[in-house]
């Protein structure tokens, strides 16, 4: 077994608690630990069980599962909050966030959070730490964005880390987006309308065709894109900042639009992102 060693910055003479995280002991100030959370407070004024809990390094207060190193970060948070020196990356943060969460203590926790959010984070991360430090808020954009960009860029590593359960989440609403799109994408919307008040019966034919033409040149190849796929609720948006094409009544072109609204399949694909977010919020809330 190795032998304790006490922490070289954080064993104050003066302090009147210890505690043990690996091999490593920090004698601190009960105070400074109990101004950032009453409920710790509660915790260690109350009999442990165990003779001298915490009262000297012969009877330290022993961390299970927390790292001497996470310790550390969260230790020097509490005698630094607000420092502009307190290393601020992602270990760190986790760190904090984590020996936060075990005590309840919701200033840090918080703290952690806001500057979590500062650094540039995957999706796959966020999700990865919202499970283990029951962030809710991290869920729904997390797996709208895994949904929004091609499965593909979920490299392996990224896989492991989301858990063969939440991986067939995201890949079983990829396939279901794919086939929306597929659906939507293979017709052109409108082609059995009659013909707008402005636009005669054989003109309309020929609206048909430039609308038709008009779909799979410039739509249907951007809701089919293998990389960067048209999302269905920016589709209307896209259509009308695309040029008229040559020849197409206007008032026939927004019966089109109107159709490709009417018809309820831009909602498909919020609906299959909204049933894959609870799917995973579902299966966070049983661990």
């Amino acid at each position: 077994m190795a032998s304790l060693q006490k922490h070289p910055k954080y064993w104050f003479t003066d302090g009147n608690i210890v505690f043990q995280a690996d091999d490593t002991l920090f004698c601190l100030h009960r105070g400074a630990l109990f101004v950032h959370s009453p409920t710790l407070e509660g915790i260690f004024t109350l009999p442990s069980g165990v003779v001298n809990d915490g009262v000297d390094e012969e009877h330290p207060i022993k961390l299970p599962g927390i790292s001497g190193g996470e310790f550390e970060h969260f230790v020097s948070w509490m005698y630094h909050v607000g420092s502009v020196h307190h290393d601020r990356n992602l270990p760190s943060l986790v760190a904090i966030l984590k020996v936060s969460r075990l005590w309840q203590i919701d200033n840090s926790i918080n703290w952690a959070i806001a500057h979590l959010n500062q650094l540039n984070l995957s999706a796959v991360t966020k999700l990865e730490l919202a499970c283990k430090y029951t962030i809710p808020q991290w869920i729904p954009p997390s797996v709208r964005l895994l949904l929004l960009n091609p499965l593909s860029a979920i490299t392996e590593d990224e896989a492991y880390c989301l858990g063969i359960r939440v991986y067939s989440i995201i890949a079983k609403a990829h396939e279901a987006l794919d086939m929306e799109r597929h659906i939507i994408a293979a017709v052109p919307p409108g082609l059995s309308l009659p013909p707008s008040s402005l636009c005669t019966p054989s003109q309309h034919s020929i609206c048909k065709d430039i609308w038709a033409r008009f779909w799979w040149q410039k739509i249907a190849r951007q809701l089919l894109h293998p990389y960067n796929p048209l999302p269905l609720n920016s589709l209307v948006q896209f259509i009308g900042e695309q040029k008229n094409p040559d020849g197409l009544n206007l008032e026939c072109k927004g019966q089109f639009v109107g159709e490709v609204v009417e018809s309820g399949g831009l909602d498909v694909e919020e609906n299959i992102i909204y049933g894959a977010i609870t799917s995973v919020q579902g299966y966070y809330d049983t661990l």
